[in-house]
């Protein structure tokens, strides 16, 4: 079958490779596993074609899993627009009401009356990091192109949470000069790393 060339960086905040780091990359049949060398990169070559959902795997449980996504190209070498950063992992919330404010006050989640399913039973802790755009990792789009001007990215975790309603969600922003603006909503989908539209925000009168 064609074949090609997958190849890529992943680095801390700081910028430091970090090495040694398993690398899932999958289809939606079969998953491979690679792994960073000692400067943080990763380049494979023999690879069957098609997108790939790339994820992370730190076995020291230090990192948080990043996700992104990749394409397999017939004997061209696809790189990254961007290096992965892998951000250390947080201490997380119990979700055990009906909302729970996150990253450090800016993120505000309310669950549906018919509640939130984690991916590990008896555990409902979540965290959520701010972060930089051009530190969130490549998707198959960004949906902010390329402006990133007035983009609000945030990271969530555990992987898998699900819900069969809509969640609440409130951005802390607290400037009312921004009253009546319209925020497009997207989300990623963490089986394909294929980010989707969900819906729109509406600035409210206190700058929320």
């Amino acid at each position: 079958p064609p074949e090609g060339h997958l190849e890529g960086r992943i680095e801390t905040v700081d910028g430091e490779g970090v090495a040694n780091v398993d690398i899932l990359c999958c289809s939606p049949s079969t998953c491979l596993i690679y792994t960073t060398d000692e400067t943080g990169t990763y380049s494979y070559s023999d690879i069957p074609i098609g997108p790939r959902k790339m994820k992370t795997f730190d076995h020291d449980e230090r990192y948080r899993t990043t996700l992104w996504h990749q394409v397999v190209r017939e004997e061209e070498t696809t790189g990254l627009p961007r290096p992965i950063v892998m951000f250390e992992k947080q201490e997380r919330t119990e979700w055990g009401g009906a909302t729970v404010v996150l990253a450090n006050g800016r993120l505000e989640l309310t669950a549906p009356d018919s509640g939130i399913k984690f991916p590990i039973e008896d555990d409902n802790t979540v965290a959520a990091r701010e972060v930089m755009p051009e530190q969130f990792p490549p998707l198959d789009v960004d949906p902010w192109g390329d402006d990133a001007t007035g983009v609000l990215t945030f990271l969530l975790e555990p992987d898998h949470l699900y819900a069969e309603a809509p969640i609440g969600v409130v951005v802390k922003l607290g400037d009312v000069d921004l009253a009546g603006s319209v925020y497009d909503v997207w989300t990623v989908d963490d089986s394909t790393a294929v980010t989707s539209k969900v819906g729109t925000a509406r600035v409210n009168a206190v700058g929320d």
